[in-house]
């Protein structure tokens, strides 16, 4: 039990830090928290192998799946809304362009 708590303490560290570097330095907050946890993992796993931050336990895998989806709902949130407004025709047009 020790250990679960201890690998949710490592991830909502990152978290943290994620959130500080995304603030202090203006950078979508999608993209720092996708950087900051592939450089932790790609840390770990190189000092204490592939299992390291826990990648293995149902409870991550379902919270890391979770966390993918409000991700790519938050990373789409942040489109510039004037920006969508002037390009409406774009944004929702679907499918290959008409010629002609």
């Amino acid at each position: 039990m020790d250990r679960t708590f201890a690998i949710a303490a490592v991830w909502f560290g990152l978290a943290l830090i994620a959130t500080f570097l995304g603030t202090r330095f203006k950078i979508s907050h999608a993209l720092v928290e996708i950087t900051v946890g592939a450089l932790a993992g790609a840390v770990a796993t190189s000092f204490s192998g592939p299992n390291a931050l826990g990648a293995k336990q149902p409870w991550l895998v379902f919270i890391a799946s979770a966390g993918a989806v409000l991700l790519t709902f938050f990373a789409g949130a942040e489109l510039n809304p004037g920006t969508m407004r002037a390009r409406s025709k774009e944004v929702l047009r679907a499918g290959p362009l008409e010629e002609g």
